[in-house]
Parts: structure tokens; C-alpha cells; sequence
């Protein structure tokens, strides 16, 4: 696994629509991001840049990018996270006070809304990581 170093601060979010989103959606995955040049300093991350920045306006953040590691694997990468200001945010709050299983329905909550912005799907493998500490889903969706 490939440690990436801390990268400038967090965009601000700026919501738009899903129609908006999904015409942007193409230009984030056309570049190949090679994940050695980030952890060389030679690239910034996709997160520092906008094009790979999708603000949903229920207070999703995906961060999406086409991205080859170390062992020539390619796949689009999606961190998805939470606005704590936004709808989404106190939907899952409120399911995981009452019990439910709050990591289980972002996960479906963050495929569904990468689907809505990529497109029909193909059949898709989801490694999926959760990092509670920075209320934050990464997923690796490999496309084959």
C-alpha cells in the first residue's frame, strides 16, 4: 500500500446539482493519476484539485479519480464524505442513534450517488474503508 503524504487543506465546499456533477464527471476520470507521483511530491492530490471534487447538494463530497498504483492496477478511486452541515449528515446521525447501521447505508448511499454521476454501471468490485476518525469512506471500484 502506497502512504500518501498530507496534502493543503480541503476545498470549500461549493454544492451543485447532480446534472451539473455528472457533465463534470468525465473530466475527472480522464487523466491517469499515478499515485507514486503523489507520494513523490510530484503531483498534488485529486482532493487539492476541482475537477475531481464533486459537492452534492445533501452535503456529499466525492473525490473521484482514474488512478494506477505501484503494481500497474488501475481502477477509479472515490473517497466520499460528509458535510456535518448537510442533510445526509443528520439522516445517518439519526439511524445510527437509533441503532441502525449507519456505515452500512453510506456506503450504499456513496455507490449510488458514483452511479448517478459515472453513468449505467457496469458490474462493479467495491473495496471499501472506513475511517471512522475522519467520518470518511474510501472505496477502490474497479471496472472490468
Amino acid at each position: 500500500m502506497i502512504t500518501q503524504p498530507a496534502g493543503p487543506a480541503p476545498l470549500p465546499f461549493e454544492a451543485e446539482s447532480v446534472d451539473v456533477l455528472r457533465l463534470r464527471y468525465q473530466a475527472a476520470v480522464a487523466p491517469l493519476v499515478n499515485l507514486s507521483d503523489i507520494v513523490e511530491g510530484l503531483r498534488v492530490r485529486p482532493s487539492a484539485e476541482r475537477q475531481h471534487v464533486f459537492d452534492c447538494p445533501d452535503g456529499m463530497r466525492l473525490i473521484v479519480s482514474r488512478e494506477i498504483d505501484g503494481d500497474g492496477n488501475i481502477g477509479v478511486h472515490m473517497s466520499a464524505s460528509l458535510s456535518a452541515h448537510g442533510d445526509a449528515y443528520e439522516r445517518l446521525k439519526l439511524k445510527k442513534d437509533a441503532g441502525g447501521d449507519a456505515v452500512k447505508e453510506f456506503l450504499a448511499k456513496a455507490v449510488g450517488r458514483w452511479g448517478l454521476l459515472s453513468g449505467p454501471m457496469v458490474s462493479v468490485a467495491v473495496d471499501g474503508t472506513w475511517n471512522p476518525c475522519r467520518n470518511r469512506l474510501l472505496l477502490r471500484l474497479l471496472q472490468p
